[in-house]
């Protein structure tokens, strides 16, 4: 009987950790399972955020793509927006900033040149 009795509070012993690391074990896989889920629908909805944005930018772009001269109903379409003065405004913001960053280099390399960094010689070697 004591056999018996010692075996049983054994087994009960055994079961009990037994099943503890079986729920935890099912505990954890679970929890795995719902971290893939969430990645997998937070991926999913990155995605479809982008084609929707790409979808936004489409149609805002749409009145600068070229769609030809005749609209779908066969009507020719009107003449396209001019802007007047448009290569003005382009070469008067482009050579100003052009000198400024040809300033900005002839300066940087002064500079190199004064704390011996970078030290420019012209000598030929051909002599």
């Amino acid at each position: 009987m004591h056999l018996n009795l010692s075996s049983m509070a054994s087994k009960k012993l055994c079961d009990n950790i037994v099943f503890s690391i079986i729920r935890r074990y099912v505990a954890t896989t679970q929890q795995t399972a719902t971290t893939r889920a969430t990645a997998r629908s937070f991926l999913l909805r990155f995605i479809e955020d982008r084609r929707r944005k790409s979808r936004q930018d489409d149609i805002r772009l749409e009145p600068y793509i070229s769609k030809g001269v005749y609209t779908e109903s066969g009507a020719i379409r009107p003449m396209p927006k001019r802007y007047p003065l448009g290569i003005m405004k382009v070469l008067g913001i482009a050579i100003p900033f052009l000198y400024l960053g040809s300033l900005v280099s002839k300066y940087a390399a002064l500079g190199l040149e004064k704390m011996d960094l970078f030290v420019y010689s012209d000598d030929d070697d051909d002599d």
